[in-house]
Parts: structure tokens; sequence; C-alpha cells
């Protein structure tokens, strides 16, 4: 059985309903395992280690050391919190969210795992820089319809106008691998800043953006903004018929990118 079919199988023991916060689960019966943020620079994991009792390990993410491990022999109805308190006790301070989930995202837990294991300072950054981001989500500087697109439910695909007047074209990427984006992430978005002037797919080159759940278009509009501005508009989205005509200009169709101009009152130029 691999790693995933292990932890799936664990977690179907589990109860599917959680309470509504972290503090209220039930150690014996709700799946809480992971790694959670006591500040920027030390985080905790903890672990159900076996019936009845609980592990938690601390660690700086300043040279990525053990600080502190303990065992806590919990009784039957005992809920996270009391874990969380003894850890605060301890004199780590408190716990302010959850950074993975070892049984909705495995990949993250093994990638931080792997990060601590290694103590560089560079990749231990990037583990503060997450935590940074899932405490300032919901500031949102792009909001509307477009910026409140999730980037895991819905269909964001298409084409987006640029304030530089450059074109963006975004797609989820479905699949990836390790080169590209590590296990931090949850998702990758796939994207091109086209140029109108010479509008074609390998006149541009492929970026990513690393997502978490609970990202919105917005956050990938941000990483944008500073070089190209805000997200004007929406140009074409998956499913339309406009879309079409531009996936085929990208390909260097000059009729479609005829047809696609005259609609957007943009002049595309397709590169041959």
């Amino acid at each position: 059985m691999d790693v995933r079919s292990e932890l799936s199988g664990r977690r179907s023991k589990k109860r599917t309903a959680r309470p509504k916060g972290i503090s209220e689960q039930i150690l014996s019966e709700d799946y809480w395992e992971g790694y959670y943020a006591l500040g920027d620079s030390t985080v905790v994991k903890c672990i159900d280690a076996e019936d009845g009792c609980a592990e938690a390990a601390v660690y700086s993410l300043t040279n990525g050391c053990e600080t502190d491990r303990f065992t806590l022999r919990y009784e039957p109805g005992s809920v996270f919190s009391i874990l969380a308190d003894e850890i605060a006790a301890r004199g780590h301070g408190k716990i302010i969210l959850r950074i993975s989930d070892a049984a909705e995202q495995p990949d993250r837990d093994e990638a931080i795992d792997r990060i601590l294991e290694g103590k560089e300072r560079f990749e231990l950054l990037r583990i503060q820089n997450l935590i940074r981001k899932l405490r300032s989500r919901g500031i949102n500087i792009f909001g509307g319809p477009i910026g409140s697109q999730d980037l895991f439910e819905d269909d964001f695909e298409g084409f987006y106008l640029l304030s530089d007047g450059k074109i963006l074209y975004c797609r989820d990427r479905s699949v990836w691998d390790e080169d590209m984006m590590d296990g931090l992430v949850d998702g990758v978005v796939s994207y091109y800043i086209l140029d109108p002037q010479k509008f074609s797919i390998g006149a541009s080159k492929e970026q990513c953006y690393g997502s978490l759940r609970g990202d919105r278009f917005s956050d990938l509009a941000e990483t944008l903004y500073k070089e190209h501005g805000r997200v004007v508009s929406v140009l074409a989205k998956h499913g339309t018929e406009l879309f079409t005509d531009m996936r085929k200009a990208l390909g260097g169709d000059s009729h479609s990118a005829a047809v696609a101009s005259h609609r957007l009152r943009i002049n595309l130029c397709v590169v041959n």
C-alpha cells in the first residue's frame, strides 16, 4: 500500500464531519495531525502517536532544529485544545493557524519534513513565507467577480486584459513535477503574458504560480500587479466561441486572429 492509500485508509476511520474550530476537534475521532504555526518562526508537528497518546515536536524556522518534543496521554472525548494548551504551557506560545493537514495535504507535509531535515536557510524561509501568506488570506486588493474566482473550484481559464496593454492567458495545470513546484503548494496555475503585437504562444514563456487551497484569482493577479498593473477585464473565457478563436490565433491562425481582433477591438498580430 502506498503512502497516499495508507493515509486515505487511516482518514476513512475518522469522522468525516469536522467541528467548526480546530480547538474543538476530538483527539480520538477527528483527523488533526499536521503542522501548525506558533508564530512566523516556529512550527509544531502534531501526530496521533498511538491509542490515547498525542505527540508534538517543536521546530525553529531560524535553523530547522527541533527545540522540544513531548507526548500527551488523553482521555476519550478530549479535544485538541488540551494539546494546544500544553504546547503553550511549555513556553512555545499559542497555535495561530494550521499550515498542513497530513491527510488532505500529504505532499506539503512531506515537503515541510524534508525542509526541516535539510535545515537550509533559504528553504526554511519558504515555510515562513507560507505562514505569512496563510495569515494574510482574505486581504484581496483585486476583488469583484474576476478577483473572487476560486483557483480550485471555478473554471478561470481564459484571456484577460492587463492595464499595461498585455494579455494574460492562464489555466490550471493539473500535472507538474518537483522541478517546477514542490509539495508546499496544493496546485499550479500555468500562465503566459502575451504581447498583442506578437500574439503567439511561442513568443511568450510559460510561467507558473503555486496556489494554496482557498486562493482566489486575485492572489494570482497580485503577483502580476507590480510589472503589468491590474487586470482590467475578461476578454474570453474557456467554453466560448471567442476563446476558441483566440486559442487558434495563438497557434498562428490569421483568420481567427482577425475575427477576435474585430470583436475585441484589439489588434492581434499573429506570428507564424
